[in-house]
C-alpha cells in the first residue's frame, strides 16, 4: 500500500491554493509590501535630506520596478502550480510555468539581481576616492553582469522542456555556477564597506555603527546560500514542487 503512486487531485486550471503553491502566493505578495516603504525612505533621504540625485537611486527605482513584475509573475506561477505536487499540475499549466520561467521568470530575476547588485557598487563608490577599492569595485561588478547576462541568455537560448532534453544537463550546470557566483559576489558586497572604514579615523563604535548600514545589502548571502543548497537538490520526480522551493529564495 506504501508504494501506491500519489492519487492526483483534481485541480482546475490556475487555480492552485494548498500548501508550496499557497506559501508561494503570499511570498510573492509579502515582498513588495516590505520592500517598497523601505525604498521609498531612500529615495525621499536622497531627495529631501541629502538634496542630490544619483545614478545608483535611478537604478533602485528600476530594480524596484522589477522586482515588482517578478513578484506578479510568482504569483501567477503558484496559481499555476508552482510548489504543488507535479502530479496535482495538468499538462497545460506545467507549459505555461516552463514557457513562464524561460521567457519571463529567469530573465527578470538575472537582470533585476544585476541591477540591485549594481546599484549597491555604485553606493560604495561615494564613499572612496582609493584606486583599488574602485577596481575591486568594478571588477565585483563585472563579474555580476557577465553571471547575470549568462544566466539570463543562456535560460533563454537552451531548449529543455523534459528532463530527458539535451539541453536540460547545462542548464543545471549553468543555474548551480550562477548561485554559487551569486553567492560570491554577495559576500564580497558584505566585506567592501570594511574596506571604506579602516582609514577613517572615528571612533569604533560610529566605526561600527556605519559598518551595519553599509552592509546591510550584503547581508542577502546568507538567503543566496541557501537558495544555492535548494537549486542543488532540485529532484526531477516532483519539480515543480522543488520550484516552489527555489522560487521562494530569489
Amino acid at each position: 500500500m506504501d508504494n501506491e503512486a500519489p492519487v492526483p487531485t483534481p485541480v482546475g486550471f490556475m487555480s492552485h491554493t494548498q500548501g508550496g503553491s499557497t506559501s508561494l502566493f503570499y511570498t510573492g505578495i509579502f515582498m513588495p509590501v516590505f520592500s517598497i516603504p523601505i525604498v521609498l525612505l531612500r529615495l525621499w533621504t536622497s531627495q529631501h535630506v541629502v538634496n542630490k540625485w544619483r545614478k545608483d537611486d535611478t537604478l533602485i527605482v528600476i530594480a524596484t520596478t522589477l522586482v515588482l513584475l517578478q513578484s506578479v509573475l510568482v504569483c501567477i506561477s503558484a496559481r499555476l502550480g508552482s510548489g504543488d505536487h507535479v502530479y496535482n499540475v495538468s499538462p497545460k499549466e506545467f507549459r505555461l510555468l516552463l514557457d513562464l520561467s524561460k521567457w519571463a521568470g529567469v530573465p527578470l530575476y538575472a537582470i533585476s539581481t544585476l541591477i540591485i547588485k549594481a546599484a549597491i557598487l555604485l553606493f560604495y563608490l561615494r564613499f572612496s576616492v582609493d584606486r583599488s577599492f574602485e577596481i575591486c569595485t568594478y571588477s565585483v561588478l563585472l563579474v555580476v553582469v557577465v553571471y547575470c547576462l549568462a544566466q539570463c541568455i543562456g535560460h533563454m537560448a537552451i531548449p529543455c522542456y523534459k528532463p530527458t532534453d539535451a539541453g536540460c544537463q547545462p542548464i543545471t550546470v549553468l543555474f548551480i555556477t550562477c548561485a554559487a557566483l551569486n553567492v560570491a559576489t554577495d559576500l564580497a558586497i558584505l566585506f567592501l564597506p570594511i574596506w571604506i572604514l579602516r582609514p577613517m579615523k572615528v571612533p569604533t563604535g560610529r566605526k561600527v555603527g556605519i559598518a551595519l548600514i553599509l552592509m546591510a545589502g550584503g547581508f542577502v548571502s546568507a538567503v543566496s546560500i541557501v537558495r544555492l543548497v535548494s537549486t542543488i537538490y532540485v529532484k526531477t520526480v516532483d519539480i515543480t514542487y522543488e520550484w516552489g522551493n527555489s522560487i521562494k529564495w530569489r
